[in-house]
């Protein structure tokens, strides 16, 4: 698909949306105010102070600027020039009149979700984090005109973004999307969704910085590897309310996010980042959503409606800890073995040594996870035999090894040995694997800081 095309799939839904909301809830100006950077509510001209908007707003973000204004329903978009047509989306006065996203003229204030989970026309998601797995998200919901997208990245990826758009390598071929991103989540304000996408480590560190993101009802998604810092949080048993500090120390997510936001996710795509602004997917959109409590809400649907009709799979799991799990289960020893021997999963799996060593770490997370009463839909061989399937695939802790950045060690094994020794399992394989990893990544840093 050529660029253009991309551009007119996702612009239309995306820029025009944000700037609206963003930069003024019901706008009604003429091109020329557009151009000049001011906003109009009923009638009544504002300029928005530190803000930009029209041209300069979208010069700011990478895109082409608008060059002509009209009246009519929607937005749209010709070749690279942007034409803006405003107006209502139901046809009456204000663009998007009649709308619950925020109370005002011509608009239902109120609970953002419904018994049905259909209460906003539109519902804001952002992505916290564009690494492989935000970047599949983020190019598929930014074709969807029910979401207003928009992304936080940094650095060189950022400015890549920016610049050329998102490309995204899969079984199809190239895809480029452009994306409203920034590295400040001021930019966007309060979201109805936040899909964390950050690595373990990273979401710890940022999660104060997420602040800017939370409204009153604001669902944060916890897409990472591992352990869920929240996991003990509402679970039924002896251990219920213990914390994990090898993912979660002095309570830093949790003072932040808090829990009641929170939505678990299991993740199964497969990719990785090529370089600044490109991704490769490189198999499957399957990510289970599950509310802490089992409970089907009106924000679980709501999300999950919005992700499979942008192409994504999003079933909704009534016990998202065990689904955790199974994903774990293989992680938890299949990441660590690969980062120490460069190994891809296929060489792990049908090496008599390694496939041992695995399957004698994964009966040790089987007895801590039932003991916190997690359920298993496979056995330990089923579970070995679909990692087999994945193929030559070089795991997250590989990547990131081999790309200088931190490896995932608290959530993906740090935490599940933290959890045997909290719920009294003895973990011998598991104890061995973090030590070995642990003093690889220890001489990774040295190594690193020495130039050598």
């Amino acid at each position: 698909m050529h660029e253009n095309s991309v551009e007119a799939a996702s612009m239309d839904a995306v820029v025009a949306r944000h700037m609206f909301r963003t930069y003024g809830s019901e706008l009604h100006s003429t091109c020329d105010a557009l151009q000049a950077g001011e906003m109009s509510a009923d009638g009544r001209q504002a300029e928005r102070s530190g803000g930009v908007c029209g041209s300069r707003w979208m010069r700011s973000q990478g895109f082409p600027a608008p060059l002509s204004c009209a009246t009519g329903p929607r937005v749209g978009l010709a070749g690279t020039t942007v034409v803006w047509f405003i107006g209502a989306a139901d046809g009456s006065a204000g663009p998007f009149a009649g709308t619950t996203s925020a109370p005002g003229p011509g608009r239902r204030g109120g609970n953002r979700w419904d018994e049905a989970g259909r209460g906003r026309r539109f519902m804001k998601i952002c992505i916290f984090g564009l690494g492989a797995m935000g970047g599949l998200l983020a190019s598929r919901l930014v074709s969807n005109d029910a979401v207003e997208l928009s992304v936080i990245a940094r650095g060189a990826h950022l400015a890549a973004v920016r610049e050329r758009g998102l490309t995204v390598l899969g079984q199809d071929g190239p895809q480029v999307v452009r994306l409203v991103a920034s590295d400040r989540p001021a930019d966007f304000g309060p979201q109805d969704v936040v899909l964390n996408c950050l690595k373990a480590q990273d979401s710890w560190t940022a999660a104060p910085s997420m602040l800017p993101l939370f409204g009153k009802e604001t669902a944060v998604v916890t897409c990472q590897n591992g352990l869920p810092w929240w996991y003990f949080d509402g679970l039924a048993g002896p251990w219920t309310g213990r914390r994990l500090t090898s993912i979660d120390a002095d309570d830093r997510q949790r003072n932040a996010i808090g829990t009641k936001r929170v939505v678990g996710c299991c993740i199964y795509p497969a990719g990785e980042i090529v370089e600044p602004g490109v991704i490769r997917h490189r198999q499957g959109l399957r990510f289970e959503l599950g509310e802490p409590s089992g409970a089907t809400t009106p924000r679980i649907t709501a999300l999950t409606e919005a992700m499979e009709a942008s192409g994504l799979e999003a079933p909704i799991s009534d016990d998202i800890r065990s689904a955790i799990w199974l994903k774990l289960w293989g992680n938890l020893c299949f990441n660590p073995i690969s980062a120490l021997t460069r190994a891809t999963l296929d060489v792990i799996v049908k090496d008599p040594g390694t496939r041992a060593l695995a399957r004698s770490t994964m009966i040790e997370a089987q007895a801590i996870a039932e003991r916190v009463g997690a359920r298993f839909a496979m056995d330990v061989d089923e579970r070995i035999q679909f990692v087999l399937r994945v193929g030559a695939h070089r795991t997250s802790m590989l990547q990131d090894l081999e790309s200088g950045k931190p490896m995932e060690i608290g959530a993906i094994i740090g935490s599940v040995q933290e959890m045997g020794g909290i719920v009294g399992v003895r973990t011998p394989f598991i104890d061995a694997l973090v030590a070995l990893v642990s003093q690889l990544e220890d001489t990774r840093r040295r190594n690193s800081r020495s130039g050598t």
